[in-house]
């Protein structure tokens, strides 16, 4: 059944929270490959470390999320429910154990990583016409021992040689290629490298000295040379114990007795996690701070008479926003998380008639595509909030789509590429309830689930699919009453288990008095749309699945005669586009917090883990995605086991019971049906792992006990 393939995206998710993500030894094998760092383990970082500066000038100062994940260094990182998917342009493909498997840049190159054992046995390289192939091989310990490269038909080699002295390990490695050969040794203590030899400069060792702050981190770093040349960096660090308790950001020169380099301080320590620009035609300042997501200024930053031992204090002109825009006059300039949104790129804005602003902006050189909307942009406000509709990194429409009432009638915006369209030749709808725009130079856009879709919200529209969007000729009905004539093509369609087939739809599942009752499967006949979960007398009532065939969207929740009816979410692959409460098909409250959709923790929550809806990773490492009461899981939603177990549906008084799926990652089994305290309890049918039925009837805290 199709609803395995959600329950793989669910272990997808559950698989990287849980830790399967590639680790580095460094106290035993320090110079073992990994794909990307992007945790704070890959860092040598303890704690709650919010920012961690290195001896390259803080320039490449990662920032990491509180449950560890690094957000930020020069770009942003890109999440996807916990799975990283990128950083700035880049994009990542990562497999179900958590490893990056591949990296396509932005400029066009693309690395494929080979794994076994959780280590990188293979990676390969392709830029244009340029290859290269590395091949590695570790001892029994898990150490890289060789490493053969192949550069377009160039080989080089590089074999390792491990040595304990007391308590550091020495690693001396041989690099060879057709043109030469070099030694290196490098030693290693506790982790930290704090000797290196050899190489391009045999005659001089560096001693490397390490300050630790009260957590273990250093936070200062003396390099010693045998030359007599000594360097000092200090690495700053941020926890979020400290910004928690204080968060003041000023601005400033770096040292008393000269005016530049100039930088951003929080706490007075260099923060170039925060971004910051000169804002147009003031000598002002706006600074992005990702810890607090606000928006600050600082006033005459850029004047003459600033000494350098003057810090000038930002002010907080936007909190809780990581989308800004700043009007002066009739000029406008819109920034996304500090960075100016037009630098370098085409853009266009259209204003609504309720004074909103859509501003779109494409970097065509990197597929780099933004839409954001600004609010009450006619008030007399210098700063505005907004926000972000979409942001792409590969080549993608920007259509969004905004149903309004006025004067009793329903209206819409339809946005492309940033610019309303006023005029459209022609609007048809579909057999599956989506509108479909012909605009004047023929250009057809889909506006998906229209019928359904909530008022006052924008959402997303898409390129008209001929094969898939089949113009009605007749306004469809939105009932999901059976028509009268029906056939039973096998098993038992009045009291029992059969598959009953009518001129609407195809329903697989349990009978009682002729019609649906239980578990089931209805297949609409015209459009491909199905539903697993329960009926009520062939009405859909209770905990299912619903999924749209052409958009591949599905809404797992709660409903009442037919109708998304209580709580549930709408999901596309991984990601999660709804969530909240449900009547009569529309969703009439919405419970997707800002942290949830920005993918930001708190604590091991992401979202509304108190009451509402979120992601929670508890200390066993189980996971859970789904509706939250009074700090328990309650009502709808998808449950983890660190063991790769997994359950979708329907939770009472934190419990298992109702309708639901139970995925069996050991046997590769699955249950679809009724639970009690997470036991099968009422009717379900159990598949095996090549999905086949393999038993199916009434259930008792546990055991099949009626054979259907």
């Amino acid at each position: 059944m199709k609803t395995l393939k959600k329950l793989c995206l669910l272990l997808t998710l559950i698989l990287v929270f849980n830790g399967y993500a590639q680790k580095i030894d460094f106290v035993n094998a320090p110079l073992n490959p990994i794909a990307v760092k992007y945790k704070l383990e890959h860092f040598n970082l303890k704690g709650d470390v919010y920012s961690a500066g290195f001896k390259d000038g803080y320039r490449n100062m990662p920032v990491f999320s509180r449950s560890g994940l690094c957000i930020k260094t020069i770009l942003h990182y890109n999440y996807e429910n916990g799975i990283l998917k990128g950083n700035g342009s880049n994009t990542y493909t990562v497999n179900e154990d958590g490893y990056i498997t591949k990296i396509r840049y932005s400029g066009g190159a693309t690395e494929t990583f080979t794994y076994e054992n959780g280590l990188i046995v293979n990676k390969d390289y392709i830029y244009n016409t340029k290859r290269s192939i590395t091949k590695y091989t570790y001892d029994n310990k898990d150490r890289l021992i060789f490493e053969e490269i192949n550069k377009n038909g160039d080989l080089e080699t590089i074999a390792y040689q491990y040595n304990l002295f007391n308590d550091a390990l020495q690693i001396q490695y041989t690099s060879k290629n057709k043109n030469k050969e070099l030694t290196y040794i490098k030693t290693y203590k506790n982790g930290y490298l704090v000797k290196t030899e050899g190489g391009y400069t045999p005659n001089i060792t560096t001693e490397i000295h390490y300050k630790f702050d009260e957590k273990g981190n250093p936070i200062e770093q003396t390099y010693k040379q045998s030359n007599g040349i000594t360097n000092v960096f200090t690495t700053p660090i941020q926890y979020y114990s400290e910004l928690e308790k204080k968060n003041e950001i000023t601005f400033g020169s770096v040292y008393t007795d000269k005016a530049y380099p100039i930088s951003i301080f929080r706490n007075g320590k260099v923060a170039n996690d925060i971004n910051w620009s000169q804002l147009p035609e003031t000598e002002d300042l706006q600074l992005y701070d990702i810890f607090s997501n606000s928006y600050y200024t600082v006033k005459g930053s850029h004047a003459k008479d600033r000494k350098p031992t003057t810090r000038l204090k930002a002010e907080m002109v936007l909190p809780n926003s990581d989308v800004m825009m700043h009007k002066l006059n009739t000029s406008v300039t819109p920034y996304y998380q500090g960075v100016p949104v037009f630098t370098d790129a085409k853009k266009s804005i259209s204003k609504t008639a309720k004074g909103n602003l859509i501003v779109y902006a494409s970097q065509n050189k990197y597929y780099d595509k933004k839409t954001l909307i600004y609010y009450d942009i006619d008030s007399n406000k210098a700063f505005f909030n907004g926000k972000l509709l979409k942001h792409s990194k590969t080549p993608s429409s920007h259509f969004f789509y905004y149903k309004y009432d006025k004067n009793d009638k329903s209206y819409f915006y339809l946005v492309v590429d940033g610019k309303i369209q006023y005029n459209a030749k022609q609007i048809n709808q579909t057999t599956t309830f989506d509108q479909v725009v012909t605009l004047p130079d023929d250009k057809k856009i889909t506006l998906s689930s229209y019928n359904h879709a909530p008022k006052n919200e924008w959402l997303p529209a898409r390129y008209f699919d001929a094969t898939t969007d089949i113009i009605s000729q007749n306004k469809p009905k939105q009932t999901t009453s059976p028509k009268t004539t029906s056939t039973c093509l096998s098993g038992n369609c009045t009291d029992g288990y059969g598959e009953l087939k009518t001129e609407e739809y195809i329903i697989k599942g349990f009978f009682k008095n002729g019609k649906a009752n239980g578990f089931g499967r209805q297949t609409f006949n015209d459009n491909g749309n199905y539903y697993e979960g329960n009926f009520v007398d062939n009405f859909r009532n209770g905990f299912g699945m619903f999924t749209w065939y052409d958009t591949k969207q599905y809404y797992i929740g709660q409903f009442k005669n037919g109708t998304f009816h209580g709580y549930g979410y709408v999901k596309q692959g991984g990601e999660i586009l709804q969530a909240g409460y449900y009547e009569k098909g529309k969703q009439t409250r919405n419970m997707i917090t800002a942290n949830f959709k920005n993918k930001r923790a708190v604590g091991n929550c992401i979202g509304n883990c108190s009451n509402g809806f979120g992601f929670y990773q508890f200390a066993n490492r189980d996971t859970y995605v789904g509706f939250f009461t009074n700090g328990q899981i309650d009502k709808v939603g998808a449950y983890g086991w660190s063991s790769g177990d997994s359950y979708i549906g329907e939770i009472q008084n934190k419990n298992f019971s109702g309708q639901g799926v139970q995925y069996y990652k050991s046997t590769g089994t699955t249950y679809y049906g009724h639970f009690s305290a997470g036991q099968r309890h009422g009717l379900g049918v159990y598949l095996n792992k090549n999905k086949q039925i393999s038993s199916k009837g009434y259930w008792v805290n546990g055991m099949l006990k009626t054979t259907y």
